[in-house]
């Protein structure tokens, strides 16, 4: 396998895991060099842990809304849990098909993700609407919200242009409030671009890629996008309203700020989502264990010892993520 191939397997092993008419522009790469945040705090913070049932390995909770309401995947199929419920309401999939996941909800309790192969949407009812797929492809995921209802994702290969690289093709979509699809392009030399996640103001971030390059980007909501790295390897996986976006570089977690400057963490591992303050959240190696880890943005970094990864955090601090077992969880604040 292709090198890069096996270096993304790595990081996806973690279960935490047509061309647009707008002018495709590179308008610069961020430093090379991450200013490095404070040193990690070898502390637990305080939090209430509250088990999410099935408790199993497979059940996966990706996100937070503010009124704590998560979802993900159990069973098979997507989930959602209402605040203070540790037992999940599974979400409908479009009519013949069965499977997928959520991937995250926004304030209005509106959630996106994939089901039965298909980018869909839920409303706060629960009701599903499948989301337009670029013509010719296979299928897509929709994989972020932001609070005006503007979806990213990704559409899969073509299904008569099967792809060269190590890894299926993929194309950055995003949809506007009213379900229209539009493509985001990528610069010359990439032939992938995932879209990760959608701004306050419709930005996406994600990733594009070469056979031998791997760089975080950032779309505008005209489509015109920005490389964040030139060189190394990194990913764009989650932003906030504000459009900061978090991910890692050069094998660790990072943070890009919307003028483009980034700060790493100083740690092996991966930021999974940040927070309207600014907090990341993710996985990090503390001395050679895997533990979630906290960034705040007033500075320093606390690892969470009793989280295996932290997925998502919401604006009340309220965290989801893997327990040390791998079972998924809810961890409220305490004071």
């Amino acid at each position: 396998m292709h090198a890069l191939a096996e270096r993304r397997d790595a990081v996806e092993a973690d279960p935490m895991r047509t061309r647009s008419r707008a002018t495709t522009a590179l308008l610069g790469a961020a430093a090379l060099v991450l200013s490095l945040a404070p040193a990690a705090e070898a502390r637990a913070a305080s939090y209430l842990r509250e088990p999410l049932q099935p408790a199993s390995t497979t059940t996966t909770a990706r996100d937070v809304n503010h009124a704590g309401v998560v979802v993900g995947s159990a069973n098979g199929g997507p989930v959602r849990w209402a605040a203070g419920a540790t037992w999940p309401t599974p979400l409908p999939t479009p009519p013949g098909t069965s499977g997928g996941y959520a991937s995250e909800v926004n304030d209005s309790g509106v959630a996106v993700g994939m089901a039965g192969g298909a980018p869909v949407k839920w409303a706060a009812d629960g009701t599903v609407e499948v989301l337009p797929v670029p013509p010719g492809y296979s299928g897509a995921v929709a994989t972020g919200i932001n609070e005006a209802g503007q979806v990213s994702g990704y559409a899969n290969s073509p299904k008569d242009n099967p792809s060269t690289m190590p890894w299926a093709a993929r194309w950055a979509v995003r949809w506007d409030v009213d379900g229209v699809m539009s493509t985001l392009a990528f610069p010359a030399g990439f032939s992938d671009a995932f879209g990760e996640d959608v701004g306050g103001d419709g930005t996406v971030v994600g990733w594009v890629a070469s056979r031998e390059f791997i760089s975080a980007a950032r779309w505008a909501p005209d489509g015109t996008i920005t490389v964040l790295q030139s060189s190394g390897w990194s990913e764009a996986r989650a932003a906030n309203e504000g459009n900061v976006a978090v991910g890692f570089y050069a094998e660790g977690p990072a943070r890009w700020n919307p003028d483009g400057t980034s700060t790493g963490y100083g740690l092996g591992g991966l930021a999974l989502d940040v927070n309207a303050a600014g907090d990341v959240v993710g996985w990090a190696s503390f001395a050679g264990t895997r533990h979630g880890f906290l960034a705040r943005a007033g500075g320093g970094v606390t690892e969470l010892t009793d989280l295996r990864s932290a997925t998502a955090i919401n604006d009340q601090g309220v965290l989801v993520g893997e327990d040390a077992y791998g079972y998924p969880a809810r961890w409220w604040p305490q004071p």
